[in-house]
């Protein structure tokens, strides 16, 4: 999640500082078409990684979700084991 987060920072970071390029100076409007140009390049490449990395993330979460039941199944188990061992330790406290 913090590369996530990480890659979003950076672009918008990199956005702020071609904004910031483009209203240097009104009269030239060719450095503005080339900024424009660069971002729908960066807007483009980035959709494309999202695609790619689109089916990852849908598989990852549902690792991640058969890993939770995992983890309850187990939770359940260790719980009904340590009710019956405790049953038992007190029955062969009474005898």
């Amino acid at each position: 999640m913090d590369k996530c987060s990480s890659s979003q920072n950076r672009k918008i970071e990199l956005k702020v500082h071609l904004t910031n390029l483009v209203d240097v100076g009104d009269d030239e409007m060719l450095p503005k078409l080339k900024v424009r140009q660069q971002l729908a390049e960066l807007d483009v490449s980035l959709k494309e990684q999202g695609a790619k990395l689109g089916p990852q993330i849908k598989e990852l979460k549902a690792l991640r979700t058969h890993l939770q039941d995992i983890e309850l199944e187990h939770l359940e188990k260790n719980k009904h084991f340590n009710d019956i061992s405790g049953v038992y330790k007190r029955l062969a406290f009474l005898a």
